[in-house]
């Protein structure tokens, strides 16, 4: 679970960019299903920026690792 959410913190820009480039490329089902991914990816990340800190996101993750 930290992993992951160290590989999460790591995204830049360019990296949702070359995502949704990528997701235009893609047929109509798996374009829906993926586009709700990133979607989803986001708002997370949106929800993170505004209403976490650095010392909550790092209790947060510090809890996720024993559950």
């Amino acid at each position: 679970m930290r992993v992951w959410f160290f590989i999460y913190g790591k995204f830049s820009l360019k990296a949702v960019s070359f995502v949704t480039f990528f997701l235009s490329q893609m047929q109509s089902f798996s374009k829906m299903l993926s586009l709700y991914s990133v979607f989803f990816f986001i708002i997370f990340k949106i929800h993170f920026s505004f209403f976490f800190t650095k010392r909550d996101e790092i209790h947060f993750l510090y809890i996720t690792d024993f559950t």
